[in-house]
């Protein structure tokens, strides 16, 4: 059972009420680093990890997780760069004291200077050994103003100039109620989620939310990069606007017809027809509420990229005509798969899927989510790729081994 409940103050509670061997419980902020500028970029991940060290209670460093593990639970955070996320999984009859010490570390941070120092070197130290990710060079040719060409770790240079005013103010302009979202999932009554919610969030007052600027984007681009040899690919990318109730299905069933499945057509093609060793799947990114990136993205040896190309430009523009491969149409291969991913044990998985329909102002859609599969036909799947899959809306990317000087 799925029931929400918005507080005074703009904070929304979503709670699945479902067997469960612990309660899991995630506190969002809508805080990524497409909230950040050109002076700040990495500061939403940076302050991820100064709110894990410390609060103005519990002033030892971690002292709050500690204490959290020894209820037999685990706690922790992430950032992207829609939200910070920050959980806790309990056993049920630790949850209301979780909760408590959650509160605490997302309204009372310490902001110690020793905490910062450290959180500083182990960021810095992150970005230090971060590979670089080629399909984010395919992500920047299609979105090309900032925010939206930002990365969540941002630079070291950046780090070392950012101190506590900077961590304080990036703070209390986005942890505030009508910028979170928590959601729980467990054996726990909706009711009694909210009554306590409410007692540890109820007096904290909203504010003035920032509004991101509108996304500029730029298709029918064709660039080669170099790249470690165990990186060679192509990739293809298209830009999906206006992503909502009327078509998140649609495009869910198109990714997996086409590249996520072993039965899948890419796959068919490339692995049973060609042969190919490779890497690799079609799948999409969430970049907006409303805005999906779909990505093909093949690793292979170099001679066999330009074949993998055609074979995506092909199967793209076969789904675009109408010729629908009935085996790869099966519904059940893609409401098994949901459905497996929701009855797996971890909450936390589950958490992370009630958060994505959510966005979409589907959360009360999840229980029913794999079923609604049964409802996608033919004429929705060739809709879709026709008003998406033009080949003129397509950046291609491909990343060859560098060349031994």
């Amino acid at each position: 059972m799925i029931a929400e409940h918005t507080l005074d103050n703009g904070l929304k509670i979503v709670v699945c009420n479902r067997k469960s061997p612990l309660i899991y419980t995630s506190c969002n902020v809508n805080s990524g680093f497409f909230f950040e500028d050109e002076r700040n970029n990495g500061i939403a991940h940076f302050l991820e990890h100064v709110l894990l060290e410390a609060t103005t209670t519990y002033t030892e460093p971690y002292q709050l997780h500690e204490m959290i593990e020894q209820m037999g639970g685990m706690a922790g955070g992430v950032t992207n760069h829609l939200r910070t996320q920050y959980h806790a999984d309990l056993p049920q009859p630790n949850w209301p004291r979780g909760m408590e010490l959650l509160a605490d570390q997302m309204q009372h941070p310490l902001f110690a200077e020793r905490d910062i120092e450290k959180e500083r070197r182990i960021v810095s130290e992150e970005i230090k050994l971060k590979p670089t990710y080629p399909p984010y060079e395919l992500q920047d040719m299609t979105y090309t103003n900032a925010p939206y060409t930002f990365r969540g770790l941002g630079s070291r240079e950046g780090i070392m100039r950012m101190g506590r005013p900077e961590l304080e103010d990036f703070f209390e302009k986005h942890y505030v109620p009508n910028n979170m979202r928590i959601y729980v999932v467990g054996g726990i009554k909706p009711q009694t989620v909210f009554k306590k919610i409410e007692s540890l969030y109820g007096g904290m007052e909203k504010k003035k939310l920032q509004v991101l600027p509108p996304i500029k984007v730029e298709t029918g681009k064709d660039r080669t990069i170099s790249g470690s040899p165990r990186q060679t690919a192509v990739m293809g990318g298209i830009d999906v606007p206006g992503l909502g109730k009327d078509n998140i299905l649609a495009m869910t069933f198109v990714v997996n017809y086409l590249g996520f499945r072993m039965g899948s057509r890419l796959k068919h093609e490339l692995h049973t027809v060609k042969g190919f060793s490779y890497g690799g799947n079609l799948n999409y990114e969430d970049i907006l509420r409303d805005r999906a990136f779909i990505v093909a993205n093949f690793l292979s040896t170099p001679e066999n990229l330009p074949s993998i190309r055609e074979i995506i430009s092909r199967e793209l523009g076969r789904l675009r005509a109408g010729d629908i491969d009935k085996v790869c149409m099966d519904r059940t291969r893609v409401i098994s798969r949901t459905d497996y991913l929701m009855k797996q044990e971890s909450g936390r998985n589950f958490i992370s899927f009630l958060y994505y329909l959510d966005r979409l102002g589907m959360a009360d859609k999840t229980e029913e989510w794999p079923d609604m599969f049964l409802n996608v036909t033919e004429d929705d799947v060739v809709a879709f790729a026709q008003k998406y899959f033009d080949e003129k809306r397509m950046n291609w990317l491909t990343v060859l081994p560098e060349k031994k000087v």
